[in-house]
C-alpha cells in the first residue's frame, strides 16, 4: 500500500519560507484571513480570490507562499498542533508534583483555553475539509491528548498494567474531549469556567487514581 503523502504533495506545499519580517507579516496576514472568512462562512467553500481580497494582497503575492487553499490550512492546523506540543511539554514537568486533581484541574483549565482559541482549525475545519484526512495527521489534537493521558497515568500511578493504563487513558481521554467540547459550543446556563473545571477535574482525578494508593 503506498504511503501517504498528502502533507508534502505539490499541491498542499507551503512554496516560501518566510525570513524576512514582511514576508513574515503577509503569511500570518494570510492565515488570519481564512480564519475571519471561516468564522463567518466555513471552510469548504472559500476560495483562494477571497482569501487574497481579505488579506489585502494580490493572488500573485498568496502563491509566493502557499501553493493553494489547501496548504493554508494545513499551516493553521500544524500552527495549533505546535502550540499544543509546546503546552504539553509544559504542563507536564509542572504537574507532576501536584495532587492529582489539582494536576488535572490545571490541564484542563489549558485545554479549555486552548480549545477556544483554536475551535475552527481543531474542531471545525477537519469535518469540513475531510480530504486534507486531519484526523490521521500525526499532531491532532487527540493523539496529542492521548499520549499524554498515558505518560500522566503511568507517572502518578505506578504499578498499573499497559492494559490497565490504556483503558483508563481512553476514558479520561473521551471524558475530557466530550465535556470541554460540549462546553465551548453549547454550556450549561450559568455554569462558570471555574464551576466546569471543578467538576470535571474532580470526577477525572477520581477516576485516574481509582484503587491507587497517593
Amino acid at each position: 500500500m503506498p504511503t501517504r503523502k498528502k502533507q508534502t504533495s505539490a499541491a498542499h506545499e507551503v512554496r516560501k519560507a518566510p525570513r524576512q519580517q514582511r514576508a513574515i507579516a503577509t503569511v500570518e496576514g494570510i492565515k488570519t484571513a481564512v480564519l475571519k472568512l471561516a468564522d463567518k462562512q466555513g471552510f469548504a467553500d472559500i476560495t483562494i480570490t477571497q482569501i487574497a481580497e481579505q488579506a489585502g494582497i494580490g493572488k500573485g503575492s498568496l502563491y509566493q507562499y502557499f501553493s493553494g487553499r489547501d496548504a493554508i490550512y494545513l499551516a493553521l492546523f500544524e500552527d495549533a498542533g505546535a502550540e499544543m506540543t509546546a503546552i504539553m511539554k509544559d504542563l507536564y514537568v509542572r504537574i507532576l508534583d501536584l495532587p492529582a486533581r489539582q494536576g488535572v484541574s490545571t490541564v484542563l483549565r489549558r485545554h479549555l483555553d486552548f480549545v477556544r482559541r483554536h475551535e475552527l482549525v481543531f474542531l471545525v475545519m477537519p469535518g469540513q475539509v475531510p480530504h486534507l484526512q486531519l484526523t490521521s495527521h500525526p499532531i491532532t489534537y487527540e493523539n496529542l491528548i492521548i499520549r499524554f493521558t498515558r505518560n500522566y497515568i503511568e507517572e502518578i500511578c505506578p504499578g498499573l498494567s499497559s492494559q490497565e493504563i490504556a483503558h483508563r487513558a481512553f476514558f479520561v481521554h473521551e471524558i475530557a474531549k466530550s465535556c470541554i467540547y460540549r462546553f465551548v459550543s453549547d454550556p450549561p446556563e450559568k455554569m462558570s469556567d471555574k464551576a466546569f473545571i471543578d467538576a470535571l477535574s474532580t470526577l477525572i482525578a477520581d477516576y485516574l487514581t481509582k484503587g491507587v494508593a497517593q
